[in-house]
């Protein structure tokens, strides 16, 4: 009988930073943000998968920052 390995099922504890700050007036939104800003490494899916003797994983997203411009009519 064949013995299948699974290296990797589960996931270790994970925490991540995001912000975001805004400035507004009347009609307008001006806003700064930032996702995982510490850049933690974690993996974001996990799918066992002994068919194939280990699992599908996915790494976690990388730090992203960006702006957001809205207007009101």
């Amino acid at each position: 009988m064949a013995e299948i390995c699974i290296k990797r099922q589960s996931r270790d504890v994970y925490s991540t930073v995001n912000a975001r700050i805004a400035l507004s007036g009347d009609a307008w939104t001006v806003a700064i943000w930032g996702k995982n800003i510490t850049d933690e490494q974690y993996l974001q899916e996990v799918i066992p998968a002994p068919e194939f003797g280990d699992s599908f994983i996915h790494p976690s997203a990388l730090r992203a920052y960006g702006v957001d411009v809205s207007v009101d009519f």
